[in-house]
């Protein structure tokens, strides 16, 4: 689905990947830059119709759409990315260039193809996340985690260590398919992987050739970034594009009610020694006890739980939502049914561990966002660098708020005036 520019005015391509990254910044971006330029997005197939899009289309923020193959289709993939991608790059001589990461097989052919075509333009990586270093040691763990109790589940007959060891071996071979064989194949090179999934690690720092921005939002998402790459001159604070307007038009449905919205992202380690049992046991009875006292002293009927993508299937997130579900009046499962930020538009609690979700709901504002430390993660804190997102590290403390806490005035502005906006930055930005 896509249609010619239909203007003469300077072009932005956009790289949607991947898309729940993409409703946190990338589409805020594309609500503030798009009256001063024509901006394409790439989109992975099944994603074209999503209801954000057609949003930015019907309010004329995006000129055009281009549909990449989807993920799982990985020959079609790279013989798009080899063959359309340079010829499109040619075609819109972009002035400029924003990607969510840097990290994913297809940014770093992009990037490379936008180095040879328009060796002027400048790359920026515009992604709104909690710390990045987090991802690497903490969430992808609980990744690698959660995918391999999904193997075991899948095998239940193949004994475990087995059962991680085909994990493990598959993980490499696509590894090496996705960064050296396919590649080279469709793009006449092999690229250098500096990030694995499946393993939870960061390989290499030194990616700098592949932009020449990052943008931050706040202080600590730039220490985090200094830990992941090492062009620290190349890390630059804006204000974060997401306003009012960009929100309504977005959820033009939606209205914060008197429910609260629980997001678990980060709350299972996947390291415990403990059984399955023990570990739901332990899950299901912090939750409930937490989500007990803010239902009470919130005074809000609903409880609506969603789980985390990479989790939906795990046996133990899972048996712990069924617990909750008896245990808790007034609680809804809507794994599957709605998105996180749907979620918190139409609630006026949100409760989380640790979650890009959390900072998406700072920004929106008008609500009491509770970061919960009380499952001994590491780094279970980070939400603490944040204004308007309050940490609880016990039971205890959750119940010394009080009902005022909740029915108190709330302050919303969490962005530095300093700072220059998205359309201030880019209007200077040029490759060095």
């Amino acid at each position: 689905m896509s249609s010619g520019l239909v203007s003469n005015k300077k072009s932005v391509l956009i790289d949607t990947f991947s898309f729940h990254s993409f409703l946190n910044s990338g589409f805020f971006y594309c609500w503030s830059l798009g009256d001063q330029y024509d901006i394409v997005l790439l989109v992975e197939q099944g994603n074209e119709n999503s209801a954000a899009l057609q949003v930015l289309k019907n309010t004329g923020k995006i000129v055009r759409i281009e549909v990449m193959p989807a993920w799982s289709r990985r020959w079609a993939l790279f013989r798009w990315l080899g063959g359309t991608l340079p010829h499109l790059i040619s075609e819109l001589k972009p002035s400029l260039v924003l990607m969510n990461s840097w990290h994913s097989f297809h940014q770093k052919i992009i990037s490379r193809f936008v180095r040879e075509v328009c060796p002027d333009t400048p790359i920026a990586i515009c992604s709104s996340v909690h710390i990045p270093i987090t991802d690497f040691e903490v969430t992808a763990q609980h990744l690698v985690g959660a995918r391999k109790s999904a193997w075991q589940k899948r095998w239940p007959w193949l004994p475990r260590i087995l059962s991680d060891l085909a994990h493990d071996t598959w993980g490499r071979w696509v590894g090496i398919r996705d960064f050296k064989l396919l590649p080279l194949l469709f793009a006449g090179e092999a690229i250098q992987q500096s990030h694995c999934p499946w393993q939870g690690k960061l390989f290499l720092k030194d990616e700098g050739e592949l932009y020449d921005a990052v943008l931050c939002y706040t202080e600590v998402e730039r220490r985090g970034y200094a830990m992941e790459m090492l062009e620290l001159e190349k890390i630059h604070f804006i204000r974060h594009p997401m306003n009012v307007l960009a929100t309504q038009a977005l959820f033009s449905t939606g209205q914060k009610g008197a429910r609260i919205a629980v997001l678990p992202s980060s709350c299972l380690d996947y390291d415990d020694g403990d059984s399955i049992d023990q570990q739901i046991d332990a899950l299901a009875r912090l939750w409930g006890d937490a989500l007990e006292i803010v239902q009470q002293q919130s005074d809000l009927p609903e409880i609506w739980w969603k789980l985390h993508p990479s989790f939906v299937d795990d046996p133990v997130m899972t048996t712990v939502t069924e617990r909750l579900a008896e245990r808790l009046s007034g609680f809804q499962s809507m794994t599957g049914k709605i998105t996180a930020e749907a979620m918190i538009v139409e609630s006026s609690v949100v409760v989380g561990d640790v979650s890009s979700a959390l900072l998406w709901a700072m920004r929106l504002g008008q609500r009491r966002i509770l970061s919960l430390d009380i499952f001994e993660m590491p780094i279970g804190d980070e939400m603490s660098h944040y204004p308007n997102i309050f940490v609880i590290d016990s039971l205890e403390k959750l119940k010394s708020l009080g009902r005022d806490f909740y029915s108190g005035e709330m302050k919303d502005d969490n962005r530095k005036p300093s700072n220059p906006s998205a359309l201030e930055f880019f209007s200077s930005l040029r490759r060095s």
